[in-house]
């Protein structure tokens, strides 16, 4: 029993090396090289296709709202990802109402 795996060809090279009287040639040596195959299936199943954890903490006090930390998300993702521009003026005038409230702590 010889060696048994599942391959493609992925690049073959001919030499010809005898040729009979009339110029034909009547031998060759053959250079080839394999890659493995493998479904997809196996092929998913190698993939560690896994995700950080990003989990996170925030304490949430009484006039917090969904939208407020919501937005403080977004902004937080927005100061990591290297946006440059200047919060809306809305949102100026929300935050500053926020920290006025007194619940402008927050901590993650």
């Amino acid at each position: 029993m010889g060696l048994s795996f599942r391959a493609i060809v992925d690049n073959v090279q001919q030499k010809f090396t005898l040729f009979n009287p009339a110029g034909i040639p009547v031998r060759a040596t053959l250079t080839m090289s394999f890659k493995e195959y493998k479904t997809l299936e196996e092929q998913l199943k190698t993939l560690n296709l896994q995700s950080a954890d990003h989990s996170k903490r925030r304490v949430v006090r009484q006039r917090d709202t969904l939208a407020r930390i919501a937005y403080e998300g977004i902004w937080r993702c927005r100061t990591v990802a290297g946006y440059r521009g200047r919060e809306p003026r809305s949102a100026q005038r929300s935050a500053a109402a926020h920290a006025r409230d007194g619940a402008g702590d927050s901590h993650d």
